[in-house]
Order: structure tokens, then sequence, then C-alpha cells
């Protein structure tokens, strides 16, 4: 039971700090000019921060992977006892 609590607690505490460390911002946007003019059309695209979200899909990936890989090892040492 404990451990239960302490790994609530954990995710808990993850996931509330979580949005102030992923909208962290640093200083202030650059002035983007004037309109863009039809032959000359804005550069870059969109800039979504798809980094962290990434990182974080292969990381529950990971750990999910870790999680079944030690389930089927204590179930294969129970099987041959």
């Amino acid at each position: 039971m404990r451990r239960k609590c302490l790994y609530i607690s954990i995710l808990i505490g993850l996931f509330s700090i979580m949005p102030y460390v992923g909208s962290a911002q640093f200083g202030v946007p650059p002035d983007p000019g004037g309109p863009p003019s039809k032959g000359n059309p804005p550069l870059g695209g969109g800039s979504a921060p798809i980094g962290e979200g990434t990182a974080f899909l292969i990381s529950l990936g990971a750990a999910y992977a870790v999680r079944k890989y030690k389930k089927a090892k204590m179930n294969q040492n129970l099987d041959n006892s």
C-alpha cells in the first residue's frame, strides 16, 4: 500500500509541474515585420514544439516495455518453480 501511495504522489507531482515546465517562454518573440507580399512567402512554416511530446511518448513506451518484460520474467520464474 505504501508503494502504491508513493507512485501516485510522484505521478501527481509530475503532472502538476508539467504545465509550468512545458509552457516556459523566454523573452518576447521578434517582430514579424510587415505583411507578406505575393512574391515573398513567409519562411519556416509552423513552429510547433513536437520534440518534448515525442520524448515523453518514447519514455512512456520504454517504461511500458520494461514493465511487460519484468512481468513476463516473473511469470516464467513462477512457472519453473
